[in-house]
């Protein structure tokens, strides 16, 4: 429930995966404040409120049984030794969950987000949120006053203009049945407003329109014109401004779940999961709208029938064409019989035969359905729409069958003739003796064409009939050779009549006019309630609310987007600076001076851009670090370093969560002697375990107890020995630990008596407590006094300034800890932006532009560089604001300073390395994030260990040579290095901060691997024809699944093969195909501006599946100046082809020319063209 809480506040899942993460462990922190067992219980429960927290004292108790050989029982869950108990601590985090559900429910109701209804802060103390009556938006009253002052000017310049009038085609019964019947949507005044700072914009205006049942609506409209938010306000992703709409009688504002249940919808761009199949995602939704089980195979069967995907239907979405996927996208929005079915723009990306099975598929359906189509198609809505709307500039200019508006808004008929020779004009007279009023269009060469109004059908047979007797004559005038025959003027004519296209196109011009005529008249229109506007010019009373709930959060947002621009002022300066620099310097030898300065500067613009428009997520990414580091170094601060308390001896404080005979655990006791017998009736603090010889034999006991048995002398020594052996056998037979054990000896002569303490030196002070409670219980047999006991007390001495600096250095190593796990946050962001570009396949566009792979990464290098240095400043300043002088101390500060500058560079270049392994950003973005805690925070904390222990000391020192490889490594090395180097734990205490052995060499290998790593990213964008990414590795390994077909294709290909082999090829059955293809593989086309040579691309899809062949030997050609028609239906192999010519793909065999540039060996040089 902690991450249902975080996410509410994020729209993107990139900045969400890092402060998610920040915000576990910024929530884990507190434990090491509350842990100490002197922290009062109601701290403890307080910093329980945190999750983490709660569950890192709860796993301590819980470990505190196990190692008591107990474990969590009823009897004990309210029992604890660390001031907290287990029960406390799971009802704490039980409380959490519902507290984090009931936040974050709340917190996704109110808080502004791209889609979905936002209610007002205070909804839940209003009643018709409960009565579940129409919803009042926070500032209805003032919306109300907004939209008119933004839709009244349009409203009255479209009465005033008189230019255009809305036609709207009169409803037949059965419409007015279902109104009254409530089986169809009413769309009434439905209003959405865009609002900002410095305008609005109305993008819906007053829209009233009725969808019924049994028919098509074609909504149609420019881009812009309010469609696709019409109906994002229908099916709930966006909330009306005000107005509504009924669906079946069910408002749209409150009943939006009920509606939803009918609701089928195939969005303008596919929403699907690439990893589930055709059919997983049918009965995923078919079950989501509440088909029976026993349905749920045949109505999928049934639907993956009617798309046309029968042959994919166990086909993964990430492998379908765009094509395939808008089937499935209707497909998912027809399952279940839904009721109401939405369809924006449903046939883009298919081709023409599956367009238009696509369209019979949709007629079929909308039986007992209401179907809105959204579409560019005017042919796509001139078919399926039983009627069309058309809307333009937010409002709904016309609506009716489509041979209604053709007769409302249509021209007339276009009338073509051609005519025998250019001069000839009977073609004319005939047609303005029988339509005087027919307007000539155009007159060109034999060519003539006439407009005729709709209202001069009448007239058509006799003209007709006059043109076919002209043909006739001139015909039969040629047939017997008359020379004469031109006279007669007719060939051929032809008639078509208003398309709908050019219906849309007239209702856009006379809208466009409209804005035109608007424009000049802006600052002279006034609406009605303008004075009333800016009297009420203060906020109401519920803005003020909001304002109240909001302010503290918009500060904040504000200081944020403050510092960041005035930090993209200071990164400007620094990288037109560095710009200048390079240009003279470093590129005048390896490119163009000019084309490396003008992409340079042009990828550093476009980084800074980007980051303008996106400022809070560079800003989180910025400061994230920073903020994590502030919140982890405050804890340190906080945690309590006091001086030692004063100890009493007493076995009291042995098993404290245990509850026994003596109340401090068993106590091993020989009582081979009477007088052993005696001495333990007076044993208090413990119960007595009385010691029974085993036959268990230590090997060679004798010699490991040897030092042992000589000091105990001969008749003690093997008693030792045999309590030793017992201590081991017995060691599982009692549930609580042993601290202590006693020897007796027997009584000497002059009456005294002799023991030995066998103590658990894992616990400091078992030795003084249990010699203590022998020499109580002699006094008390001496006494004969039950009461009589002996106190001691341990008072150490106050801390030492050298025990203090120890404190404050194992701080600053935990700080080094903290700043580790910070900033393995920026190479993660650095990953993000590249792998971005990568899968969007805008990297790919700006290297076919013209830009070079070294000026790209140079901008992208200097770019991040300049990025990290603002966290580093930041980190440098909270050092010294909390006073590790461990790291800006006199002497500490300039290594300090350098461990941060090349980590920035060393760890920007191998971030770029790990970036092709990944297609996807955000996977990206979590897997560099986890590996840099590994290379960093676990590698160092087990060196830090091995080198501890004199045995792994020498397996330490080797480990590391390779450890460094790592930059984190290295930083945290660095930096840990620093922290103890006054303790001297890691190296001689006098060594200097940057000796080889502090941080001389982690900056050492950090500027070093800054170049390498640098150097290979470079290497592998300059690979020859093939990537080193994760698919090439796949693809390469999983050919050897198919050996079996070696013969006949080449399936295994190094990763590097850069020769262009033949291959057997299927004969062609198209001759024109053939000759083409002879043309191009004998030379004839070697001289074409492209030409291709059998191009092969093969995908490999595992050892038990057969490889998909992409395509199959393509070859062809394109002369200078040609337009070459590339045409297939979907899945064909177009773009795949078309991919591998731009050098995205990389092909399986045979190769293409550019230019005479072969796209393989030298696909640089097939870029620039």
């Amino acid at each position: 429930m902690l991450s249902f809480l975080i996410s509410t506040f994020f729209t993107r899942a990139k900045t969400a995966v890092a402060v998610g993460t920040l915000s576990f462990l910024g929530a884990f922190f507190p434990y090491y404040t509350v842990s100490d067992a002197d922290t009062p219980m109601i701290l403890k429960v307080m910093a329980s409120f945190l999750s983490p927290t709660a569950f890192a004292l709860g796993t301590v108790n819980f470990a505190d049984y196990e190692r008591a050989h107990v474990g969590l029982r009823w009897s004990n869950i309210w029992q604890g030794s660390s001031g907290v108990n287990f029960s406390v601590c799971l009802l704490m985090m039980l409380l959490d969950t519902v507290l984090y559900c009931a936040i974050g429910l709340y917190l996704d109701k109110i808080l502004p987000r791209e889609n979905g209804m936002r209610h007002p802060w205070n909804f839940l103390f209003k009643k018709h949120f409960w009565a579940k009556k129409s919803i009042l938006h926070e500032n209805d009253s003032c919306t109300e006053v907004g939209v008119d002052n933004v839709c009244w000017q349009k409203r009255t310049t479209f009465a005033s203009s008189g230019s255009f009038e809305p036609a709207f085609e009169s409803i037949s019964l059965d419409m007015k049945q279902q109104e009254l019947d409530k089986r169809c949507i009413q769309i009434r005044n439905l209003h959405k407003v865009y609002s900002s700072r410095k305008s609005k914009l109305c993008a819906v205006n007053s829209l009233q329109l009725n969808l019924y049942e049994n028919q098509i609506l074609a909504l149609l409209g420019h881009n812009g014109a309010g469609k696709s938010t019409t109906i994002s306000m229908l099916v709930g992703l966006l909330p009306p401004t005000s107005g509504d709409a009924l669906v079946f009688g069910k408002n749209i504002t409150t009943e939006m779940d009920e509606i939803r249940k009918g609701l089928g919808v195939c969005p303008q761009n596919d929403i699907l999961f690439p990893e589930l199949t055709v059919k997983e995602h049918l009965e995923l939704f078919a079950t989501m709208k509440g088909v029976e089980e026993g349905d749920l195979e045949r109505m999928v069967h049934d639907m993956v029938d009617e798309v046309g995907l029968a042959d994919k239907v166990n086909t993964v979405v990430k492998v379908l064409s765009g094509g395939m996927r808008r089937k499935l996208s209707l497909g998912i929005a027809l399952i279940g019989n839904s009721k109401v079915v939405i369809l924006d723009e449903p046939t883009s990306g298919m081709d023409p035969y599956s367009m238009r099975s696509t369209w019979q598929l949709i007629k079929k359906i909308k039986k007992g359905r209401i179907i809105l189509l959204t579409t560019h198609s005017m042919d796509e809505a001139d078919v399926l729409g039983d009627r069309i709307a058309i809307m333009a500039n937010g409002s709904l200019k016309c609506c009716g069958s489509s041979l209604f508006l053709k007769h409302q808004y249509g021209v007339g008929y276009t009338l073509t003739l051609v005519k025998s020779a250019p001069s000839a004009s009977v073609a004319a007279d005939i047609v303005h003796r029988h339509v005087p009023s027919a307007t000539r269009l155009s007159d060109v060469g034999t060519e003539i064409s006439f407009r005729l109004p709709l209202a001069s059908s009448s007239a058509f047979e006799s003209m007709f009939h006059e043109i076919e007797s002209c043909i006739r004559r001139h015909t039969t005038s040629e047939t017997s050779g008359n020379e004469n025959g031109y006279c007669f003027g007719i060939e051929s004519y032809g008639i078509s009549v208003t398309t709908l296209e050019e219906v849309f196109l007239r209702v856009a011009r006379c809208d466009l006019e409209e804005i035109e005529h608007m424009e000049p008249k802006k600052d002279l229109l006034v609406s009605p309630t303008s004075l009333v506007s800016d009297v009420q010019h203060f906020p109401t009373m519920k803005d003020s609310y909001a304002k109240i709930l909001c302010g503290y959060y918009k500060k904040v947002l504000e200081t944020i987007y403050t510092i960041v621009k005035s930090s993209f002022i200071l990164i400007f300066t620094m990288v037109f600076g560095f710009l200048s620099f390079l240009r003279r310097q470093c590129c005048s030898c390896i490119i163009p001076r000019s084309t490396f300065g003008q992409h340079f500067k042009a990828l550093i613009i476009k980084r800074a851009i980007c980051a303008r428009r996106d400022p809070r997520t560079v800003a989180f990414q910025l400061l994230i670090p920073a903020i994590f580091l502030l919140f982890g170094l405050l804890f340190l601060k906080l945690k309590p370093h006091p001086d030692q308390q004063s100890v009493t001896f007493t076995t009291l404080e042995f098993n404290p969560l245990l509850k026994g005979d003596g109340g401090g655990g068993p106590i091993p006791f020989n009582l081979s002697w009477p007088i052993a017998e005696v001495v333990a009736q007076y044993v208090e603090g413990g119960w007595i375990q009385r010691y029974e010889p085993r036959s268990y034999k230590f090997p060679d006991s004798e010699k490991a107890l040897a030092d042992a048995i000589e000091v105990a002398g001969p008749r003690l020594g093997p008693a030792l020995m045999n309590m030793s052996e017992f201590l081991v056998t017995s060691l599982n037979e009692s549930y609580q630990s042993r601290y202590g054990a006693v020897m007796m000896d027997d009584q000497n002569d002059d009456g005294s008596l002799g023991y030995t303490v066998l103590h658990n030196s894992s616990c400091q002070h078992a030795a003084p407590t249990f010699i203590n409670v022998m020499n109580s219980a002699i006094l008390r047999l001496a006494t004969r006094n039950q009461n009589m006991t002996i106190q001691t007390r341990n008072h150490p001495l106050p801390m030492t300034r050298s025990q203090h600096s120890q404190h404050h250095d194992l701080d600053a190593f935990s700080a080094a800890i903290i700043v580790t796990i910070a900033f393995s946050f920026i190479p993660a962001s650095f990953a993000v932006s590249i792998v971005k570009e990568r899968e969007v396949k805008a990297k790919h566009q700006q290297l076919i532009s013209g830009v070079s792979v070294l000026s790209y990464w140079i901008s992208t290098y200097v770019w991040d560089f300049i990025s990290f240095l603002f966290p580093s400043f930041l980190a440098i300043i909270l050092f010294y604001i909390f006073g590790l002088d461990q790291f800006v101390g006199r002497e500490s500060l300039l290594p300090t300073v350098s461990l941060f500058l090349v980590y920035g560079l060393a760890i920007a270049a191998s971030t770029y390395c790990l970036t092709f392994f990944f297609s996807d950003h955000s996977t990206a973005q979590n897997v560099v994030l986890l590996v840099h805690l590994f290379t960093g925070l676990i590698l160092m904390v087990i060196s830090f260990i091995m080198g501890l222990m004199e045995t792994t000391k020498r397996t330490n020192l080797v480990l590391k040579k390779f450890f460094r490889l790592s930059p984190g490594f290295c930083f945290a090395d660095g930096l840990a290095s620093l922290a103890l180097r006054r303790q001297g734990i890691k190296f001689v205490s006098n060594d200097g901060f940057l000796d080889w052995n502090v941080t001389g060499a982690s900056v050492c290998y950090l500027a070093v691997e800054s170049i390498i790593y640098f150097l290979i990213t470079i290497g592998i964008e300059h690979m020859p024809s093939h990537r080193l990414n994760v698919n090439t590795i796949k693809e390469w390994f999983c050919s050897f699944g198919h050996l079996e077909h070696i013969a006949s294709e080449s399936f295994s290909e190094p990763l590097l093969r850069t020769s262009a082999g033949t291959l057997s090829i299927d004969v062609d059955n198209d001759i024109d195909v053939q000759a083409e293809r002879h043309r191009v593989l004998s030379g004839s086309a070697d001289k074409s501006i492209i030409y291709l040579r059998n191009l092969r691309k093969v995908y490999s899809r595992g050892i038990n599946e057969n490889p998909k062949i992409a395509v199959h030997s393509l070859a062809f050609s394109v002369q200078e100046g040609e337009c070459f028609g590339f045409l297939g239906t979907n899945g064909a192999g177009k773009t795949t082809t078309l991919s591998m010519l731009t050098g995205e793909e990389s092909p399986t065999d045979g190769t293409a020319y550019i230019f005479g540039n072969d796209i393989r060996s030298n696909s640089k040089a097939a870029r620039r063209h």
